[in-house]
């Protein structure tokens, strides 16, 4: 093979594809559901996770920088007292749940086809476990890999990028250093000072990594059967094709991250709702604020949740039976979420809300008061993240039934929505404050409701610490700590 006089090689996982869960690690929740389906282990996901992890740590130091998946696989079984045959089984599995997860990321290929065009040659260049012809594999099945690039792993080459070998290791195998060699990737480390330490022009390209809302959600796996990292997958996805398609813009990351896991959260409790009271219908009612949004959210996850439930417009004829949802909503100067469901027109018994304050029988949750000022920003500016980041999740619990569509998202939606409503960021803040004339006056606001503020966190902890995995004690303190240090910033700031 000749040398090329122009080499533009690149990293793989989160640079040119990434998975549709959050973490890497959430991968091995999938599988040890499927080997449990198939009998082929009897440990729950926590326990066959850390065998995973602990196993490609002994392969490692066992076999170094060249260690295989099937290496790992025969670790693993051994770790959890399993046959030897099994191990075929354990790297089969992680294979196809890898093939079914891993998805281009946006703009790459176009990004990879013009630089082929320009006449460099194209590579890539990850450390992982997987040999040349298993991330081949999915390389293709998203599209980015063409005709005469190369595909080289640390385990074919016995060198990391991580130690900076793997440059010189690409140099051995083609026989000679490329006039030109450009190099991209997600890590620092691995793709940047290494790379230029070994004479290879190095471009950090980070986009692709989980921002701290959506590393919020994907915390929460455990809690809710991995659902909420398909959710923060399912962001992140929507972020980079809104930005890819030039789409993007300074709500983008909110839009995504934070008002679309309250829709979806919401809408995947409706649904759950109306399929067990054995609804044949339902239908979006009540005030036009963000019902744009909702029923986009609906149409997606429907036909997965709840494939047999009809979803009505406002004009459809009533069909008996049907559940009328009241989407989030504004009511003058209070803007909140009335999350309210009736049947057959009688409204239902208080425990039907989803998220909202009993006490102040107007459906405002002040924990996620500044997330519900966002849902109303919708309408008078439509943005299509939570359409987008609903799809994406649909198209993943469609394909992976070992994730739990009824999860309850209460606690990671709270989570986000009082990061938010905490500490919004100045771009936040200006992003917002063209569509909500109050996003302005954040800081100001939540001096002046921090009282009130801290009693309602303490109540919506207390309805939801069971079932959202929340810890109420940790909740109450850190409420405390929040109203403090609304105290003091308003003395230190003359407010």
């Amino acid at each position: 093979m000749p040398v090329p006089d122009h080499l533009v090689s690149t990293d793989c996982f989160d640079t040119v594809i990434t998975r549709a869960l959050g973490e890497p690690r959430q991968v091995g929740y999938v599988v040890a559901a499927r080997l449990r389906a198939a009998g082929v282990v009897d440990v729950d996901g926590e326990e066959y996770v850390e065998a995973r992890e602990r196993g490609e740590h002994l392969a490692r130091r066992r076999r170094g920088p060249g260690r295989s998946l099937a290496d790992v696989a025969a670790e693993t079984v051994e770790l959890l007292g399993l046959p030897a045959t099994a191990a075929g089984d354990l790297l089969a599995a992680e294979l196809d749940v890898e093939a079914e997860l891993t998805r281009e990321v946006p703009g790459s290929a176009a990004d990879l086809s013009a630089r082929r065009g320009g006449g460099a040659r194209v590579a890539f260049l990850s450390d992982t476990p997987l040999t040349g012809p298993q991330l081949d594999v999915l390389l293709r099945r998203c599209g980015v890999v063409g005709e005469g690039d190369l595909v080289w792993t640390s385990s074919d080459l016995a060198a990391e990028k991580g130690e900076g070998e793997a440059y010189a290791a690409v140099v051995g195998a083609l026989g000679g250093r490329p006039s030109r060699w450009e190099h991209r990737g997600d890590n620092r480390r691995s793709d940047v000072l290494m790379a230029r330490l070994s004479g290879v022009e190095a471009t950090w390209a980070p986009a692709a990594a989980l921002t701290p809302d959506e590393h919020r959600l994907d915390a929460a796996a455990a809690a809710t059967g991995g659902t909420s990292s398909a959710l923060a997958g399912a962001a992140r996805l929507a972020r980079l094709r809104l930005a890819a398609d030039g789409r993007g813009d300074d709500r983008t990351g909110t839009a995504t991250a934070v008002v679309a896991p309250l829709l979806v959260g919401y809408a995947l409790w409706a649904l759950g709702r109306a399929r067990a009271a054995g609804a044949p219908a339902l239908r979006v009612v009540g005030a036009p604020v963000g019902t744009t949004s909702l029923e986009e959210v609906l149409a997606a996850l429907a036909p997965v949740v709840a494939p047999d439930l009809r979803l009505l417009r406002g004009d459809d004829d009533a069909v008996a039976g049907e559940v009328r949802l009241h989407p989030p909503h504004v009511r003058g100067d209070a803007p909140g979420l009335r999350l309210v469901r009736d049947v057959g027109g009688r409204p239902d018994d208080g425990s039907a809300g989803w998220l909202r304050d009993d006490t102040a029988g107007t459906g405002v949750v002040e924990p996620v008061l500044d997330a519900a000022l966002l849902v109303a920003g919708l309408a008078a500016a439509p943005h299509p993240g939570p359409g987008l980041v609903a799809a994406e999740l649909a198209r993943v619990l469609g394909r992976l039934p070992e994730l739990r569509p009824g999860a309850d998202l209460r606690g990671p939606v709270l989570r986000v929505a009082r990061r938010l409503a905490d500490a919004p960021t100045p771009e936040e803040a200006r992003a917002w404050a063209g569509v909500l004339p109050a996003a302005t006056a954040w800081p100001a606001a939540r001096r002046a409701a921090a009282p009130r503020a801290r009693r309602t966190v303490l109540r919506a902890a207390d309805r939801a610490a069971g079932g959202a995995g929340l810890v109420r004690h940790k909740v109450r303190r850190a409420a405390a700590v929040l109203g403090a240090r609304r105290r003091w910033r308003g003395v230190s700031r003359g407010g």
